[in-house]
């Protein structure tokens, strides 16, 4: 393929041009607070919630435990004794703001029994650090409310290098708004965002310049954090099953937990003593990172999955929504949850408890005594197996075997020459050695490529 795309011309197919609107982002909820502060700072929910409920009984802020992003239409004028206070204290754009815009903040219709946090309009004094760091990020996003919205056009392109096509995409900014006050949106811009496009015009041929082709494979999802994991909760919705048919409906439920309770739920998966006593935590952090330990995989495998996906708990919440409403029956979903604690307890005593360690997978291929099991290493950040019989050794090194793991799988492939097991070298690359013959494969998806040895 490189040699064909560096002899052809490369040819403009097609130009397509969209007018963007982006508005300013929304006063912050509970939530978004807590997702923003652990993205900018590394605050736990927790610090947070202690730190914004602070703010509030000092009268700084409004009620701290809302999941609304909305401002009431009547406290608009509050804005005439509100910016000059922010502006007094230094929050970029307060003296600038136009109390004449009104944001789409301001709905009524929006309003739940709560407003979104915003600042009372009374000077803060004597705060905290970490208080400091909150009320700041409150205050912004409420002036934002008062610039216009950040307009674009985006601009998408076609190109045609021989019998190949190639997409391409950036954007011409048309008017800045509230981004020329949000410092932090114009760090984040991708590289895309501030590349000057050319003049493009359909048929010209472009100069090319340099570019090199990649063999890449697909990595799997980052882990979650304190704060990507609270913003999942919120939304649900989105890890429910593409094939359900009340994932559209179930983006109308609030998620997982209440913004008052999801920093404890998170909090309470970490713990390791609960009401003084030692208890295994279900996860750790490791650097910003939330990992599941060993006893949290464990007990995942041993609870149906009607209590597990999140299906289940975002359309508990959203048939609480309707019964609230009026839309359905309490006794009869009150029958439903009866039928499903049954089957529950069916499951649970078809399962061996306490649950053991490890969950075994398969029979050790070297000794044929042991089973392999699947262990969690927090040093490297992955799974890996290894057999529970404590004289099992490779008969060549003398040495424990340790086997990659494939999606809860053990990794076993013998060398197709002598049947000894292969192992995973990551030296100098990854590649994988048969200890007995000396032969090498290379590594392909974390498996060897018995077609290819290593050169």
């Amino acid at each position: 393929m490189k040699l064909k795309l560096e002899k052809a011309e490369v040819v403009i197919k097609d130009i397509q041009g969209k007018d963007m609107v982006q508005h300013p982002p929304l006063p912050h909820s509970l939530d978004t607070l807590q997702v923003e502060a652990n993205k900018k700072y590394g605050f736990s929910p927790k610090e947070v919630l202690a730190a914004v409920q602070d703010l509030y009984e000092k009268k700084y802020v409004s009620y701290p435990r809302s999941d609304c992003n909305y401002i009431p239409v009547s406290q608009k004028a509050d804005a005439v004794r509100i910016l000059p206070v922010l502006a007094a204290i230094g929050i970029a754009g307060a003296d600038t703001a136009d109390i004449e815009i009104t944001s789409k903040a301001f709905n009524d219709q929006k309003i739940t029994a709560h407003h979104a946090i915003i600042p009372t309009g009374i000077q803060p004094e004597k705060l905290s650090e970490i208080e400091q760091k909150i009320y700041e990020l409150i205050a912004k996003r409420y002036v934002l409310q008062f610039f216009p919205a950040h307009e674009y056009k985006k601009i998408t392109f076609t190109l045609a290098v021989a019998d190949e096509i190639f997409t391409g995409s950036g954007k011409v900014i048309l008017k800045q708004g509230y981004k020329a006050y949000e410092l932090e949106a114009q760090e984040l811009e991708s590289a895309e965002d501030n590349v000057k496009l050319p003049m493009f015009k359909i048929g010209h041929i472009v100069e090319k310049a340099n570019y090199s082709i990649n063999d890449k494979v697909t990595v799997p999802p980052k882990r979650f954090n304190e704060g990507t994991l609270l913003a999942a909760m919120a939304n649900i919705w989105r890890f429910v099953d593409a094939k359900n048919p009340n994932r559209e409906k179930l983006k109308e439920v609030k998620g997982i937990g209440t913004p008052a309770t999801r920093d404890t739920i998170i909090a309470e998966l970490q713990a390791d003593t609960m009401n003084g006593k030692p208890v295994e935590p279900c996860m750790t952090k490791i650097k910003k990172e939330l990992v599941p330990t060993e006893f949290g995989t464990r007990l995942i495998e041993n609870v149906d999955q009607s209590l597990t996906l999140p299906d289940a708990t975002a359309e508990m919440e959203y048939v609480l929504s309707e019964i609230a409403a009026g839309q359905k029956s309490l006794s009869e979903y009150m029958d439903e949850m009866i039928a499903v604690v049954h089957q529950n307890i069916q499951f649970a005593e078809n399962r061996k408890f306490p649950l053991s360690k490890g969950k075994v997978l398969q029979e050790c291929p070297v000794c044929s005594k042991g089973e392999l099991l699947r262990h969690y290493s927090p040093k490297v950040k992955k799974y890996f197996h290894i057999c529970n019989n404590p004289d099992c050794v490779s008969p060549v090194t003398g040495r424990k075997l340790f086997y990659e793991d494939d999606h809860g799988k053990p990794v076993v492939v013998k060398c197709p020459d002598c049947g000894t097991i292969l192992v995973r070298i990551l030296k100098n690359g990854a590649f994988w050695l048969c200890s007995k013959c000396n032969k090498t494969f290379n590594d392909k998806a974390g498996k060897p490529d018995l077609l290819l040895k290593k050169k």
